[in-house]
């Protein structure tokens, strides 16, 4: 149901997710990427000029909530890892979890958090993650991918999980399957079965693990863990056909007026401002909040007369500016 918007992806790489995007798709909707690695952010940046990608670690990001209509990615996982985040800190969240909480927040009601995370999201049994996410969002469906998934293009042998949620809406309810514990299964292992956590969703929902569940372990017998090993299935008509059977429509619609709003609300940071600088731009002055530009009222004659204080200072900063560049760059005094 989603026809076009405002989407992030955080943790964006190479901006793979923008890449594989529809061309109708990504001509109605405004893209961001956030991504920690300077070199990668570069090459994101040269492969979609339309985008706006920013070089920061996602928990050194501030976005307004419920701004973006779609935020997916292929999650970083971590179990060791806390993003140093206060507003989260409290919460000891692991980094794909933090990832989770973060996005879920940001996103609008009625729009969409889909992401490719590690099975633990999903089947630790420890609830208190999952129980954050049900606050805010609805489980519109999980499909577990086996550990081989990824092997080919991200030489990595992991089994994962792709989580579409959707923000609560109010006055809107939505009963899905529950999802919030991890119940023991008998799964095979190398000495018969051995009963492991496997989220209670894909107890109801066997058709949507694509593959065999197992129980691994290491060469020296370590600690079991659970596993989904390829049954020898088409992995890309599963997954196609795996996602037939997740509800269709789910996007609750913005009205013209609610957009507008969202609209003349924030734009994407720009130039020299610090955050809680001002800039000009469109004959509309702006207040940097994180990494948006907040509008600001000149409605007032009060408000006008600050405006004007601020357009003057503007005009002399930029002077200023330009020249110390000139100085910098020695160049001639009758060019100065």
């Amino acid at each position: 149901g989603f026809k076009g918007g405002r989407v992030l992806e955080p943790g964006a790489g190479t901006g793979h997710f923008f890449g594989l995007m529809p061309d109708d798709l990504m001509q109605a909707s405004k893209l961001t990427g956030i991504e920690l690695d300077s070199l990668t952010a570069r090459i994101a940046k040269q492969l979609y000029q339309r985008a706006n990608i920013v070089n920061k670690g996602y928990e050194n990001t501030v976005y307004p909530a419920g701004f973006y209509d779609l935020v997916i990615s292929n999650v970083p996982f971590s179990n060791d890892d806390h993003p140093v985040d206060k507003k989260y800190n409290r919460e000891r969240l692991n980094l794909h979890d933090y990832y989770f909480r973060k996005s879920i927040e940001l996103t609008r009601p009625g729009g969409l958090v889909i992401f490719i995370t590690s099975k633990g999201t999903m089947d630790k049994q420890d609830t208190r993650a999952r129980a954050l996410f049900a606050e805010k969002a609805d489980l519109l469906g999980s499909i577990r991918l086996p550990q081989d998934a990824f092997q080919e293009n991200a030489n990595t042998t992991v089994t994962t999980d792709m989580i579409f949620l959707r923000r609560k809406v109010e006055g809107v309810p939505y009963k899905g399957a529950p999802w919030l514990n991890a119940v023991d299964m008998e799964l095979p292992d190398q000495n018969g079965t051995t009963a492991m956590p496997v989220n209670e969703y894909y107890g109801q929902n066997k058709d949507l693990l694509l593959g065999r569940l197992v129980v691994r372990r290491g060469r020296y017998g370590d600690l079991p863990e659970v596993a989904l090993e390829s049954d020898g299935r088409d992995l890309g008509k599963s997954l196609r056909e795996a996602i037939k059977t997740l509800p269709e429509n789910v996007v609750v619609e913005t009205s013209r007026v609610e957009e507008l709003e969202r609209e003349a609300l924030m734009v994407p940071a720009e130039g020299e401002a610090k955050d809680g600088g001002y800039i000009a731009k469109d004959g509309r002055l702006y207040q940097r909040e994180g990494e948006m530009m907040t509008p600001v009222s000149e409605a007032t004659p009060k408000e006008k007369k600050r405006g004007t204080v601020i357009r003057d200072s503007l005009k002399l900063r930029d002077a200023i500016r330009t020249l110390l560049r000139n100085r910098i760059a020695e160049l001639p005094e009758d060019r100065i």
